[in-house]
């Protein structure tokens, strides 16, 4: 069973999409969901797995949602070619939205963040074949180059900025580019979305906290982030979510199913 978790009202919305460079709608109203990857490792998506994503994006088609955004954690390869082809079958997945479909970068996109290094080393993106294979896939679905990314997209109440952040590619010149454009954000849009692998309090890698309260200091609408198999979305936090229920093993024996989240 796949639930939807809505966190908005039930008012009606138009769902015209936008292209991948960004575009216009009246109101937001787009989906996320995040960790969409096997149990182990494979040369390609499970059956299983792939009619978690297919429904996944099945249901938010038939809501209506005008795009979506993911969380990272698309592969569990067992080499390059296992790697191009987990792509490949969640690219496939993302099509049955019919709309864009922004992805971020988790760790299991770069090999060596399982050792002491993350991908943030210059060549990481041909070098590491994770890396290389998230790469080709995020350039065929967005248009993107760069494995952190901005689009922008502007509502009747003001520009909505969203920032994929790669934190398992972290660098100087990421973080020179991520505070650039959340200084830019805070003075001209109205809203700031972040999508991130690791949520706050993930200190696998040391930048990973470094990144997060980067972010909070600014003025931030919500922070969507993954890692975690399972949904969090706390009073005491409210503009941190974690939904990494995208098809992974659960983490949370409380929370056996798969989804995603719809935002208004």
């Amino acid at each position: 069973e796949i639930y939807t978790l809505s966190l908005h009202d039930a008012l009606p919305i138009s769902s015209t999409s936008i292209p991948v460079t960004g575009g216009t709608v009246d109101r937001l109203y787009f989906g996320y969901t995040g960790d969409t990857r096997d149990a182990n490792e494979g040369s390609g998506y499970s059956s299983s797995l792939q009619m978690v994503i297919n429904n996944i994006f099945t249901r938010m088609k038939a809501n209506g949602v005008q795009f979506a955004l993911d969380g990272g954690d698309h592969m569990e390869p067992q080499n390059s070619a296992a790697a191009i082809q987990n792509m490949s079958d969640y690219a496939t997945a993302a099509a049955i939205l019919g709309k864009p479909v922004f992805i971020t970068m988790g760790n299991h996109e770069c090999e060596t963040s399982f050792d002491t290094q993350d991908c943030g080393y210059s060549g990481a993106a041909t070098m590491d074949y994770r890396m290389s294979a998230f790469m080709g896939g995020l350039q065929k679905m967005t248009g993107q180059t760069l494995p952190y990314y901005r689009v922008d997209v502007m509502t009747q109440s003001g520009k909505a900025v969203f920032l994929s952040v790669a934190d398992d590619a972290w660098n100087q010149t990421q973080s020179d580019w991520l505070t650039a454009q959340l200084t830019d954000a805070d003075a001209n849009a109205k809203y700031t979305f972040v999508s991130k692998h690791h949520p706050n309090g993930n200190t696998d890698q040391p930048a990973f906290q470094t990144i997060y309260n980067l972010v909070a200091a600014h003025k931030t609408t919500l922070f969507l982030t993954g890692h975690s198999h399972e949904y969090k979305h706390s009073k005491s936090t409210p503009r941190d979510v974690v939904m990494g229920l995208g098809g992974a093993p659960f983490d949370n024996p409380s929370q056996q199913w798969w989804g995603y989240i719809t935002v208004m």
